[in-house]
């Protein structure tokens, strides 16, 4: 997970949730830790990604998921893709 990668402490996260934006360095580190720009981070938009329709309706679901089933569709996720990989070393 980006928080123990980064070691942030939970004060520093719920500063970050009330406003306060992190130091210029976390910003850089977590957006590549998460595959996102840091646009992304600050703004949750990111004028560089485009998203094709059916990914864009994959997120928007996912978005709306709370904190345990966004675990649980992450762990199918990896589960189908991972699936996906062995079918192709056969």
């Amino acid at each position: 997970m980006a928080i123990e990668e980064l070691g942030l402490s939970q004060n520093a996260i719920t500063n970050y949730i009330k406003g306060r934006l992190p130091k210029t360095q976390i910003l850089y580190q977590l957006s590549h830790i998460c595959d996102v720009s840091i646009e992304y981070l600050l703004t949750g938009n990111d004028t560089n990604m485009q998203l094709d329709e059916q990914t864009k309706l994959l997120l928007k679901f996912y978005n709306k998921l709370d904190k345990q089933n966004k675990k649980l569709a992450v762990h199918e996720l990896k589960y189908m893709y991972e699936k996906q990989e062995l079918k192709k070393e056969d």
